[in-house]
């Protein structure tokens, strides 16, 4: 849960192209570089923004990276927001397998974990948030 609200930080060509009913370009994947350091004893190696704005793709992957849930090899020096997005997405898919007990619940799970996954490219411009009452 994000308790803040996030600021929309996309490029005047992101804009463009959802102005034009495209979304955000998914295909452009950005480069970060990545900086190694010591974490409680370990060798852990984070992603850095290579532009001011939040990221929440960054923030999120830089939580999993500390907690140990997913690795970035160390022999890289960048990484591509859509290899990042493939990190996260295994790591949501791996620690929610189906449950086959109850078909609803089952059903729900599957929905949910596809929203989630088709909202992880947008999180490379920033988040939206929405409040309505």
């Amino acid at each position: 849960v994000f308790s803040s609200v996030l600021v929309d930080s996309r490029s005047e060509h992101q804009t463009q192209n959802e102005d034009n009913n495209k979304g955000p370009s998914t295909n452009t994947s950005t480069n970060h570089r990545i900086k190694r350091f010591k974490f409680f004893n370990r060798q852990i190696s984070i992603c850095l923004q290579n532009e001011n704005g939040p990221c929440p793709l960054l923030a999120l992957a830089n939580v999993l990276i500390l907690r140990g849930a997913i690795k970035i090899h160390p022999d890289r020096s960048e990484i591509s927001s859509d290899l990042l997005i493939e990190l996260i997405a295994g790591h949501l898919l791996e620690t929610n397998p189906p449950l086959a007990e109850d078909d609803a619940y089952s059903k729900n799970q599957q929905k949910t974990l596809a929203d989630i996954i088709d909202v992880l490219p947008t999180l490379q411009f920033g988040l939206d948030v929405n409040v309505q009452f």
